[in-house]
């Protein structure tokens, strides 16, 4: 339902001197406060702080088949406006993008490259997907459909294919597109195709104590984490009962996480990256690949990917674009990512079979059918309406007659 991260850097797409700019059809501008705009299109209606007359300048010499640089040179030779304006116009464009009323031809480009819904948590709009991270995602999608089938022939290719996978998610094929996280990571922790060390920390603690400084942790706010609790209300998950999960199969620890007070959940994943676990997370892609069963396969996969966090950053992305890849080839399908890490985190491995199969079927989107970013951020809205009075609702049969009377909603939440 929300982002783990608190990154602190503006998320949007951003112009760069080079793009073609295209305007939003059918515009109609007033004059907003002092010196504001506000701006109506067939996208509804954006408030935007740049003055009316620079807006109308800008739109009338987007031509269509002018560069970003030559927009703003020609605005510039008009001479109706200050140094500072003119200096400040990269901003201002910027400014403009995430509303739509000024759109980069790049975005139109990326989207046929990959779909920038199938890459967002939430995406409600192509204009908020930072630039460096929709390219990368299209460099590393064009590296697993070259090289998965190799890959998961044998363990040994396996695990270079992935760390080759991340260091693309975090540089781009070029090495020279950084993408930063959400995340919060520091830089320098970054470390593109950088698996967490097999031993590089104290040995942990025997099972049930808490150790201090865990090498990757995360926390979750008030929307993922009540979503989660409300999700494993409903399935009946164990998590709901206890409050804490402890994670483990065919004898590896696969991390542990707890609900806390006030709206939040902790989860750590295991201290090591086992080499037991890297093959775990190879069977289970070889046979989403061949197997009967894809759904169930890759469930498995992104459940046990969010529990290792087997990288510093960059976990979903990755796992998420390898799912989607394979969905496309198996199913027909792909599907943004929604809140499934923090559901793998925290759920057992039934619930997130269940919510696994649920995305696919209710968000997912064939090759043919444009990106929805206006329907899902109109759901949106409504699933969050709908989240608050399930948890206002406290109790099982009151929050079923919420389910049961907007089931459409409540669908979109993967509650049905």
């Amino acid at each position: 339902m929300a982002a783990q991260g608190t990154g602190t850097r503006e998320r949007r797409f951003r112009h760069r001197a080079s793009d073609v700019l295209v305007r939003a059809p059918s515009l109609s501008l007033e004059t907003d406060g002092d010196s504001g705009t506000l701006v109506t299109s067939r996208c509804g209606r954006h408030r935007t702080s740049v003055p009316r007359p620079l807006v109308e300048a800008l739109l009338e010499e987007t031509t269509g088949d002018l560069t970003a640089a030559d927009v703003r040179w020609r605005v510039a030779r008009t001479r109706r406006f200050t140094f500072e304006q003119i200096h400040d116009l990269p901003g201002v464009i910027d400014e403009l993008i995430p509303s739509g009323i000024l759109v980069p031809a790049a975005i139109e480009a990326l989207e046929q490259r990959i779909r920038g819904y199938t890459i967002g948590r939430l995406p409600s709009s192509p204009y908020q997907i930072v630039r460096e991270y929709w390219s990368n995602s299209a460099d590393a999608r064009d590296l697993i459909e070259d090289e998965i089938d190799a890959a998961v022939a044998s363990e040994e290719s396996f695990v270079p294919f992935l760390r080759r996978a991340h260091a693309v998610s975090i540089l781009g094929a070029s090495g020279s597109s950084y993408y930063q996280p959400t995340s919060g990571i520091d830089d320098e922790v970054v470390s593109p195709g950088r698996l967490r060390s097999l031993d590089p920390h104290p040995r942990p603690a025997p099972h049930g104590a808490l150790r201090d400084g865990p090498p990757v942790a995360m926390s979750f706010g008030a929307p993922p984490t009540r979503y989660a609790r409300v999700l494993a209300a409903v399935y009946g998950d164990p998590v709901a009962a206890n409050g804490e999960c402890v994670q483990h199969a065919d004898g590896l620890a696969w991390g542990r996480g707890m609900f806390l007070e006030d709206d939040e959940a902790w989860y750590e994943p295991p201290w090591d990256v086992e080499p037991a676990h890297l093959h775990a997370l190879w069977k289970r892609l070889a046979a989403a690949l061949s197997g009967a069963d894809p759904l169930g396969e890759l469930a498995g996969f992104c459940r046990r990917f969010s529990q290792l966090h087997p990288f510093f950053c960059a976990n979903q992305s990755l796992a998420l674009n390898l799912a989607n890849h394979v969905l496309e080839r198996t199913v027909g399908r792909q599907i943004p990512h929604l809140a499934l890490d923090v559901l793998g985190a925290l759920l057992g491995p039934a619930s997130f079979d269940t919510a696994f199969r649920r995305a696919v079927r209710v968000h997912g989107i064939d090759r043919d059918t444009p990106s929805p970013y206006a329907a899902f951020d109109r759901g949106l809205t409504a699933q969050l309406g709908l989240l608050e009075r399930l948890v206002a609702a406290g109790t099982g049969e009151a929050r079923q007659a919420l389910i049961e009377g907007e089931r459409d909603v409540a669908a979109l939440m993967l509650l049905v």
